[in-house]
């Protein structure tokens, strides 16, 4: 049997490494590998970090030497994947040295990352880190792309191998159910609190839509941790047990976004999260979302001057969104879906 240790970013609490690695945990053990993991960034960090706290920076130390002591032992394993990088900030010395020492790594990205290098406002990081993420691309043994964006810097930085691995949702895990209140219409949207400006920017046009339509309300998930409601806007805190059920109160799901080199690296999640319920989706023309999105199909594109007018048609012609919901789903089983991805993981993986 061969054993694989994934380096991760954070702990399954963390959206990131739980969507792009610890779901795909089982299925790696039903093929009978041996997965072992080892987190940079545990509970504890990211419990100061959403509180704020200075402890943080005491956990991101301690995590920095605990992945030196696992990197100690990587030759025992026959396959490493690695989330991202393995030292934030620091130069890619020990991607490097895995390289020297023969061990072939994968590298996973689902962000823009190398975007933190290359267009830092501190010139000390952009000038000796900006091709960092390139060199740790290159001297992988293969790059998972969460999208094409990504795929395209792998292949700049000459990568040996690409494969695009959008980030994905269990098919079985999200689901339709008829629990819509009919007297609204629900817009709705999830995301994070570091995401909310997205949303944010929108309300002047969900007051406009008020207006005209007094049956329209705006639920909001994850962008506060405590349930609140600002006139129609309600905000509803997320939980992984409570969120297919909350988006399936949503009669249109969307995901706005702004044209800049970060959110072209974005992997749309939250589109194929409304699209796995059978929700209708509209969307800013950016980046991975013009790959998703199938105007007429599973939903529309919008640019930002008009996002009254879109929201609007579906307010209008409401069955829309049910026949578009209802092809968003066949998308997710078709491709968008854990089963999907991990047969292309295992592919790489044998190879």
């Amino acid at each position: 049997m061969k054993k694989i240790l994934f380096f991760t970013k954070y702990s399954p609490m963390g959206a990131s490494s739980r969507l792009r690695s610890f779901q795909f945990f089982p299925s790696l053990e039903e093929k009978k590998y041996v997965v072992h993991h080892s987190s940079l960034l545990g509970d504890k960090y990211l419990g100061a970090l959403y509180r704020n706290e200075k402890t943080k920076f005491l956990y991101l130390f301690l995590g920095y030497l605990k992945r030196l002591y696992t990197l100690l032992s990587v030759k025992k394993y026959d396959i490493v994947v690695i989330e991202k990088e393995l030292f934030p900030y620091l130069p890619a010395w020990a991607e490097t040295r895995l390289k020297k020492a023969g061990v072939d790594y994968f590298v996973d990205y689902d962000d823009a990352i190398f975007h933190n290098y290359d267009l830092s406002g501190n010139r000390f990081i952009k000038k000796h880190l900006s091709d960092k993420i390139d060199l740790v691309m290159k001297n992988s043994k293969c790059v998972f792309a969460g999208n094409s964006y990504l795929a395209k810097r792998a292949e700049m930085a000459k990568a040996p191998r690409i494969m695009v691995l959008p980030t994905v949702i269990d098919a079985k895990k999200y689901y339709k159910i008829n629990n819509k209140d009919d007297q609204y219409f629900t817009l709705g949207w999830i995301g994070s609190p570091s995401t909310y400006k997205y949303i944010e920017e929108l309300f002047p046009v969900f007051y406009e839509l008020k207006k005209e339509f007094p049956n329209f309300r705006v639920n909001i998930i994850g962008a506060k941790q405590t349930e609140e409601t600002k006139d129609f806007i309600h905000f509803i805190p997320w939980t992984e047990e409570s969120e297919v059920e909350e988006i399936n109160k949503f009669d249109l799901g969307i995901m706005p976004l702004h044209e800049t080199p970060w959110e072209l690296g974005k992997c749309s999640y939250k589109l194929i999260q409304y699209m796995g319920c059978s929700i209708a989706v509209l969307a800013s023309p950016v980046g991975m979302n013009t790959d998703i999105v199938i105007p007429g199909y599973n939903g529309e594109l919008v640019k930002d001057k008009d996002w009254y007018s879109g929201i609007k048609k579906y307010i209008e012609h409401k069955d829309k969104t049910i026949t578009q919901g209802k092809k968003g789903r066949v998308l997710i089983e078709s491709k968008y879906n854990r089963e999907h991805n991990i047969n292309k993981i295992l592919t790489e993986f044998e190879n």
